[in-house]
């Protein structure tokens, strides 16, 4: 939880929370040149759980000046999950026994509020930032592997060969996103906004390459890559002139372009025909960067607010 709150009398109140959270560890379990004699089961896994709960409030309030509030909020995903085999023979001592199970599994739960609140005599802006970039990679590899044997060609032999009674090579992603802003503006003139990015390019694979599996029962290789995002932003401007602007972007694979804009086209019952475009307003590609970096200062100027407001001093 990160709040902040700042007060003026005559003058102006400014203040901004930043939340800025980065995820890039590896998770990783691997046996390589190994030979293994086995009569129970083998595991090899690679297990990651990740619950992320932050919550970012901000309040600026001044009597006669003007009051500014910016909220940040960027969590960045960069992990790696990692399972497998490599040069690695197992030998099992009974038939139709051994449970061999090589899987990387990634849990994410990311859960982040924004809150900014500002009240002035003149002038409020409030403005949040939220950005969620995941990228986690999940992998499970066999190369070069033996497991059990193989059936001896001659049928008429005995058959002493000892196999699993089942493998499974896996790779599993589960994500979830949420994100709540909202900003809430009161003054002679209010201006409220919110910008939100989510992007998502994870990478789930699963590889059994140059290996020989044996099992009596099923073997199992797959990859699977669950997600499930969700965007809420609002927000309550009140004053003389008062605006309001919520942005909510959210990509699977692709990139944060700087701008994004639809064309609306409508005809009404004379057949006159009219277009309607519209953009943003924001320059999402700028959010997308600097809400990843943490802000040097407690000053919202009109360049830091990349686009959503324009008013304080510039940097020089």
């Amino acid at each position: 939880i990160n709040a902040g709150v700042a007060v003026g009398g005559e003058g102006a109140a400014a203040v901004n929370t930043d939340n800025i959270t980065l995820l890039n560890g590896e998770t990783k379990a691997a046996m390589d040149h190994t030979a293994l004699t086995l009569s129970g089961n083998l595991a090899v896994k690679a297990n990651r759980q990740t619950q992320l709960h932050t919550v970012g409030i901000s309040g600026a309030l001044a009597g006669l000046g003007g009051s500014i509030g910016l909220g940040i909020d960027a969590v960045k995903d960069d992990s790696v999950i990692g399972a497998g085999l490599s040069d690695t023979a197992v030998t099992l001592t009974q038939d139709n026994t051994s449970v061999i199970d090589v899987t990387a599994n990634n849990e994410t739960h990311d859960n982040y509020q924004l809150y900014t609140i500002n009240g002035s005599g003149i002038v409020s802006i409030g403005s949040n930032i939220a950005v969620g970039n995941m990228a986690a990679k999940v992998t499970t590899d066999l190369d070069h592997a033996t497991i059990g044997e193989a059936h001896p060609a001659d049928t008429t032999k005995d058959d002493t060969t000892k196999q699993a009674k089942s493998i499974t090579v896996k790779s599993a992603n589960d994500m979830t996103v949420k994100q709540k802003d909202w900003t809430g503006t009161a003054s002679g003139m209010a201006v409220g906004s919110n910008i939100s990015v989510v992007t998502v390019d994870s990478d789930v694979d699963t590889t059994v390459e140059n290996s020989h599996l044996y099992s009596d029962g099923e073997i199992d290789v797959a990859a699977s890559d669950a997600r499930d995002a969700n965007l809420q932003l609002g927000n309550t401007a009140v004053g003389g002139a008062a605006g309001n602007l919520n942005v909510g972007i959210m990509t699977v694979g692709h990139k944060v372009e700087d701008k994004y804009a639809y064309t609306n086209t409508d005809t009404d019952q004379n057949g006159k025909t009219t277009t309607t475009t519209a953009d943003s307003g924001a320059d999402l590609g700028a959010a997308f960067t600097k809400a990843n970096a943490a802000i040097d200062d407690n000053t919202l100027t009109a360049q830091e607010s990349l686009g959503t407001g324009q008013s304080g001093p510039e940097k020089s």
